[in-house]
């Protein structure tokens, strides 16, 4: 339950990022501008796949259902800290970085 929770305030918060800090803008034409549309979706699919194909193995590995959610909180964490120095005309490399988050 609190992954999920985690996941919808990562999701937010990125669109939150996206829009305030690189200054990506909407307008009448462009209600929803591409960045805005796929970041949330690579972060949420990059997710699933990581739930669906290796959770299973790191549990059966570790023999221990918390290290991979914990392996998981290192490499989000890690992930986001490319985002305190992205500047709005580096915003292509968000794209590189939301797999990570």
């Amino acid at each position: 339950m609190l992954v999920r929770i985690a996941v919808n305030v990562l999701m937010s918060v990125q669109v939150f990022y996206l829009i305030e800090v690189l200054g990506i803008v909407r307008d009448e034409t462009n209600p929803t501008p591409i960045p805005i549309a796929l970041t949330p979706l690579i972060s949420y699919t990059i997710s699933l796949l990581f739930q669906l194909f290796l959770y299973k193995p790191l549990v059966t590995k570790l023999k221990n259902r918390f290290m991979p959610m914990f392996v998981a909180i290192i490499i989000t964490s890690a992930g986001c800290v490319p985002m305190l120095f992205l500047e709005p005309s580096f915003y292509w490399a968000i794209y590189i970085v939301t797999p990570l988050t």
